[in-house]
């Protein structure tokens, strides 16, 4: 309850019922003031209002949270509480979309990577491959990879969207006036049985020397000699293809690598 001052320093000071409070009041205005040594308790009169007014409130009910003439502190607002919460829920959802954004672009490129070493990757004569063991008609040629589809001379390759056929192959010491070093000769045929064109290009083909050497077409005057260029869909063409081997006998192995992303090889083999 409100009653004058004991230490007369202020209009009023606020009694809890059992001890003067820190609570006072001036002209209606309430501040806060530590008591002194606590004088008795008030016995006459009533209650007295901040402004004058008789106080009807409880013995013992101090101001609730408040000074006198006024309500109560306002609540603390749960407003930034809320945004916090919104923005941490905003962040955990981007970051896993983004997460999901990197599993899939990395399983994308992993697949990629895992084609290209797959399309490099050095393989013992029957060894397991991915979809089985690879049958094998030369055990013991070198440079064997995963994916290398090997045929016999007159036999075709099915691979990447082509059918590649090496129709016939033999050595020839000559092929022109001034070119008598020695060259493997090969007539191959080429369908294209893809939905879209698709390019061929006489690079595409190397050659396995007995040495272990890979080595590329020569620049020869090979007559009919396959050319460069695109296949329509169901296109086809055939040509000669030159190597310059000199006179090393032993077992030549041809090899149409291709030009993508595929593993797949055509391994024909001549003997010569």
């Amino acid at each position: 309850m409100w009653r004058p001052d004991p230490e007369s320093k202020h209009e009023l000071r606020y009694h809890d019922g059992q001890q003067w409070t820190e609570h006072v009041s001036d002209h209606g205005t309430a501040s806060i003031d530590p008591t002194g040594p606590q004088p008795a308790a008030p016995t006459i009169g009533a209650p007295v209002h901040p402004q004058g007014l008789p106080d009807t409130r409880s013995l013992g009910n101090p101001p609730q949270g408040g000074y006198p003439g006024y309500g109560p502190p306002p609540k603390k607002s749960n407003a930034g509480k809320i945004i916090l919460f919104v923005l941490l829920g905003l962040v955990l959802l981007c970051g896993a979309g983004g997460l999901l954004v990197v599993v899939a672009g990395g399983k994308a490129v992993n697949d990629a990577a895992n084609e290209v070493a797959t399309k490099n990757s050095v393989v013992a004569p029957g060894a397991s491959v991915k979809g089985g063991t690879q049958p094998t008609l030369f055990p013991n040629r070198g440079d064997r990879k995963a994916g290398d589809i090997e045929k016999n001379i007159g036999e075709s390759v099915e691979a990447s969207g082509y059918t590649l056929t090496v129709n016939k192959a033999g050595f020839q010491q000559q092929i022109s006036n001034f070119e008598n070093k020695g060259y493997m000769l090969i007539t191959v045929s080429i369908v294209n049985r893809d939905s879209k064109a698709q390019s061929y290009n006489p690079f595409n083909w190397k050659l396995l020397t007995p040495t272990g050497t890979i080595i590329d077409p020569c620049f020869c005057s090979t007559p009919n000699e396959l050319e460069s260029g695109d296949l329509a869909q169901g296109g086809s063409v055939s040509g000669n293809i030159p190597w310059e081997t000199g006179p090393t006998k032993g077992d030549y192995y041809v090899i149409w690598d291709d030009p993508g992303f595929s593993s797949e090889r055509g391994i024909w083999k001549v003997t010569i």
